[in-house]
Parts: structure tokens; sequence; C-alpha cells
């Protein structure tokens, strides 16, 4: 009995496993947060704000921190080896090392170690992530019994997580979301929050997209564990996990997730194909039976949705460019100086008894005259500007032919006693208002902030922007000011401060007024902007490595050698993959970024099985 114990030791090893893959992703709770970004002229000036998903989350995520440095000190206090690491783990002391390094030299240090509201990913969150994943590799290649209990208990921490969440999700599909019941919503002090519906699920995932990525991460292992456990009871949860994920993914309806689910499904085809070369007909069977499935699972999930689901596919983009706006603003403390289709407009003005005089001149500094004229629809531009115009204020256009459809008028704007006068500029479908505001020119934006505008550079086309529900807008804007964050980046959480959000020209061609970027919809972009290009090259060179591993291990085991352990390690690869795809679209998040870190970390662990590397890794793993 007592060795029967003795060999089940491994589930207390995983318990900050199960902390960070199970419950992790189900916490929610009300909390107020301080907006360490309230200063910023486009950010919301309030300095206090709810967070419902994210905070509770980052919390949690400490603790889990706390749980496995306990862990990992009673394995030290019973002599047993934990800084045994293959020389690959130095790309990520250097990630590491960098993230400090912007964390201390950045932007604004404070955001960078108590995060930011609506990312609240800090450094202490990345330090959690990488102790993480050593922890998980520590114990699943020095673990004696991996090869058994271990690893099929493993792949149930994932499908137990896989379920949980698809429960949650069903029942949003179905219109019976959770959050809104009485007795749950006082318990977790959302009684006066009023949260905002939307025909696309978000579970407890904070948004849509993040619901996805979740489900890629986790769908692999349901599959696994369909084919490989040995008892009908879990071969039956394993289905239901899996069919409840696929649903939870369709009803997301995030693009990125089901482009994902394909390309691994693929992946994981080729691998059935290559590996098992004496069943090719029976994989076809399987593949053909998987893919009718998915069909069918999809066309539910639209009809139950009222087929939002393929509109999101047959419509991708509801948006539309700007096509007569300006194409950049500039305020400096002389003038304020507009483009249009590459001709030049500079604007200033001084008072002169009691009344503004109003000076335009071309890009060569010739000064142009005006004339009365009124356009059709002044009114409905009226309505995109907070400054108001007095009763006997014309509205004029520019003589010259270059500058037709821009029209101003001069206008004003209170704030409490406090009254503004300056010029409306009308041009295309928006209003600009801009005064003089502490010494220089400023313009007047939609929450009634004074901000300066500037014209930020342009890394791709701006026939690029609408790709992907104009993420190319952001990864355009991003991407040109990476030269800035060559080695040390803007530090973690700070990439609202570090993206042109006060261009606000662009953001009107892209009708993306209300718009915040406070990240670029692309995990390696964020990476290179917030601790470096350089820390963004280590991990996608350790990402490479951690491919190349997993491939040369597959391609050593035969069909008859394929057991647990190299299903799990398919799963992991395929999970990998998986997120790297939905990476290219999303971000780094905490409510999804801690399960991909145990998911590589269990997958790097596996993968050293080689046939090179087999008798090393048998000496490393003598002991925990």
């Amino acid at each position: 009995m007592r060795k029967k114990t003795w060999d089940k030791t491994y589930i207390t090893y995983l318990i900050p496993i199960v902390m960070a893959v199970v419950i992790l992703p189900l916490l929610v709770a009300y909390r107020e947060v301080e907006n360490l970004l309230a200063g910023a002229g486009w950010q919301n000036p309030s300095p206090v704000m709810a967070d419902i998903f994210l905070c509770v989350k980052k919390e949690f995520v400490f603790v889990i921190v706390g749980v496995i440095l306990f862990c990992m000190l009673c394995f030290l206090l019973l002599g047993r080896k934990i800084f045994t690491m293959p020389k690959t783990f130095a790309l990520l002391g250097g990630y590491l090392f960098l993230a400090l390094l912007s964390t201390l030299f950045g932007e604004d240090s404070k955001t960078s170690w108590r995060g930011a509201l609506e990312m609240m990913q800090p450094v202490g969150a990345l330090i959690g992530y990488l102790l993480l994943f050593y922890y998980v590799y520590i114990v699943v290649n020095g673990e004696k019994n991996r090869k058994t209990d271990m690893l099929s208990f493993l792949n149930r921490i994932f499908v137990v997580a896989g379920l949980l969440l698809s429960v949650c999700g069903v029942l949003q599909i179905f219109g019976c979301d959770y959050l809104n019941w009485d007795w749950l919503r006082q318990l977790l002090g959302l009684a006066n929050v009023s949260l905002v519906e939307s025909e696309r699920i978000v579970i407890t995932l904070y948004h849509s997209n993040y619901v996805g990525t979740m489900m890629v991460l986790l769908i692999p292992f349901s599959y696994v564990g369909f084919h490989r456990e040995a008892t009908y009871v879990w071969r039956g949860i394993c289905l239901v996990s899996l069919i409840g994920m696929m649903m939870c993914l369709y009803g997301s309806q995030s693009r990125a997730g089901i482009f994902a689910l394909v390309g691994i499904a693929i992946l994981a085809f080729l691998f059935a194909v290559l590996q098992r070369k004496q069943n090719r007909r029976q994989i076809i069977i399987e593949a053909v039976v998987v893919f009718v499935a998915s069909v069918l699972l999809f066309l539910f999930v639209d009809y139950v949705q009222g087929h939002k689901l393929s509109a999101r596919f047959m419509h991708p983009d509801t948006k539309k460019m700007a096509s007569s706006g300006f194409s950049s603003i500039e305020t400096s403390a002389q003038n304020v100086v507009f483009e249009k289709k590459g001709v030049l407009l500079r604007a200033n003005w001084r008072k002169k008894k009691g009344n503004l005089k109003l000076t335009l001149r071309d890009g060569d500094g010739k000064e142009l005259t005006c004339i009365a004229g009124v356009p059709k629809d002044i009114a409905k531009l009226k309505k995109t500007s907070l400054a108001r115009a007095r009763k006997d204020a014309p509205v004029y256009q520019i003589e010259d032919n270059r500058y037709q459809g821009i029209y101003v008028q001069a206008n004003s704007y209170f704030e409490g006693e406090k009254r503004y006068d300056g010029y409306t500029f009308f041009c295309g479908n928006r209003a600009w208002f801009f005064a003089r505001h502490k010494g220089r020119y400023q313009f007047l934006n939609r929450i009634g902030r004074w901000d300066d505008c500037i014209a930020s550079q342009n890394a791709l086309p701006k026939a690029f922007y609408p790709f992907a529900s104009y993420r190319g807008y952001a990864w355009s804007k991003t991407i040109a000011k990476l030269p800035q964050t060559l080695f040390i980046g803007v530090g973690p959480d700070n990439f609202e401060r570090f993206f042109p959000n006060n261009d606000y020209a662009s953001k009107a061609l892209c009708k993306l007024d209300s718009v915040i970027y406070n990240r670029p919809h692309n995990w390696f972009l964020q990476m290179a902007a917030e601790t470096g290009v350089s820390s963004a090259i280590l991990i996608l060179c350790f990402l490479i490595l951690y491919f190349v591993k997993a491939l040369r291990t597959a391609m050593s085991v035969r069909e008859k050698e394929i057991d647990r352990e190299q299903m799990l390690c398919y799963a992991c690869f395929i999970s990998v993959t998986g997120y790297v795809i939905t990476s290219l679209f999303c971000d780094s998040m905490i409510v999804t970024a801690p399960i991909f870190w145990v998911i590589l970390g269990v997958g790097f662990a596996l993968a050293e099985r080689t046939r090179t590397g087999k008798k090393k890794i048998e000496k490393m793993s003598k002991k925990i």
C-alpha cells in the first residue's frame, strides 16, 4: 500500500499545473483598477476603471508562482537536482534579461511592474510564464513514472479544462449566460456591473478571439485522449469535451482560431500518414468522418447564432476606408499642417482686437484666400466635433482648386467656465477643431481631451490597412517604429504608449476614431515593441528549435513504437503550432499564455526523447 502511494506522488507535483490550466481560465471577479495611462491625451481620463476578467487572473498567476517556488524548494530540500537544463534555455534567459531591462529603462516602469488596464500582463506575469515552463519541464523530464500514469494524468488535466470551458461556452451559445445568474453575480461582485452582450461568446476569457486560441490549444489533447484512453468513461469524456470545444470555437466566430484549426488538422493528417503507413485507408476514413462532423457542427452553431458565423467569413470587413479625408495632420507651437493627396496646407491664427485672424498657406509658404461657401452636409459633419459655431460665424472654402472639399469655420469649445476659441476644418466625413492650448496648437478629440496630432510612418502600403479587420493598420504602424526598440523595448504593457494613438488622421481614414490600440494583434510584434526586437528573435529561435526537435522525435518513432508518451508529444507539437498560427493575429494574453507555456514545457521535455539524445536524457532523468 505504501509503494502504491509513493507511485502517485507525481500528482502533488502537478498541482501548479492544475491551477494554471484548469482553475486560472475560469476565474472571474470584479476589481477596481488604477488607470495608469489616464494622463495620455487619447486615454479615458478616469483614474479608476473596472475590470472583470484580467486582474483576478493576474493575481492568481502570482499565487501559482508562489506554489511553484515552494515545490522547487521542497525538491532542493529532498536533494533532487533541478538545475540541469539544455543549452537552448539560454534563449529564454536572454528574453527574460531583455524584458527586465525594458521594464527598468522603458517608457513607464510603474506600468510595466503593475500592468496596464485591458492587458494585465506585467513583467511579473512574463516571469511567471517562464517559471511555469521550467517547472513543467523539470517535472515531466525527471519523473520516473512519466511513461505511464503521470502522462495520462497530464492529458486528463487538459481534457478536464476543455470540458469545463466548453460547458460554459455552450451555455452562452444557447443564451444561458451564467454571468447573469443573480446568485453568481452577487458572489463575484458583479451586482452593479452591466455586462455587454455580444453574439460572439467569450466564456471567461475576456474576448472571443482568446476563446478561439484556447480551443486550438486544448482540442488536440481531447482528440488524443479519445484514441488512447483505456476506459470507455474517459473516452466518452474526451469525446464530449472535443465536441463542446469545437462548438465554442465556432461560437466565438474567431477566424484566426478556425484557420488555425484547419492548419493543425492538416498537420495531424500528415503526421498520421507518415507514421501509419500500413493503415492509410483507415486514416483517410477517419479524416473524412472528422471533416463531416466538423462541418455539421459549424452549420449547427451558425444556425443557432442566426448565421452570424458564416456572415463573418462571407463579409469579413464591415468598415471601408474614408476616401476624401486628410491623409495626415501635425500640430506644433507654430501651426497646424494638413496633408491631402500630397498637397500641404498650413494654418495658424492669432487674436487681434478680440477676434481670431486666420492665415492659410500652401506648402511653399504662399498665402491662400478664402471665399464663403457652405457644403450641403455641413450639419452632419459638425456632429463629429465637440466644438460649436457661433451664430454669426460663416463657413469658408479655400479659393485654390487644390484644396477642394476643405472648409473652415470659427468655432468655440466650453470646458466648464473656460472658453477655447479656434477653427474647425471640415474634410471628407470629419470635423477637426483646433485651438491654442498650453502654448501650442492642439486638437480636441472625441472624448474632450486636448492632444497633439502627429503624422506617423507606415511600413506597409495603405491599401493593406483593412487586412484582417484592420490588423494591417496596426501592423504597419508598429513595424515602422520597431527600429526604436531593436534592443530594449518600451516595457511590458506599455504598447499603448509605443503605438501612435494620436495619429488621428490615419485612424479617421480607417474609421477607427474611438479605438485605442493597446496591443498590435500579433504576439511577435508585441514582444518586439515591449521587450525589444532582440527578445522576439530569441523566442522565435527557441520555438524553431522546439519544432525541429519535435519533428526529429516524430520521425524517429515507428508505428509499432507509438505509445501514450509519443501521442502526448504529438498533441503538444500540434497545439503549439496552432497557438503560433493564432499568435500571428492575436497577442499574448494572461488568459491563454500560461496554458501555452505549460504545453510547451511538456512538449519540450517529451521531444528530447530522440535517437541521439536518449542516453543523455536518461542520465538527466535519474532525479528531478
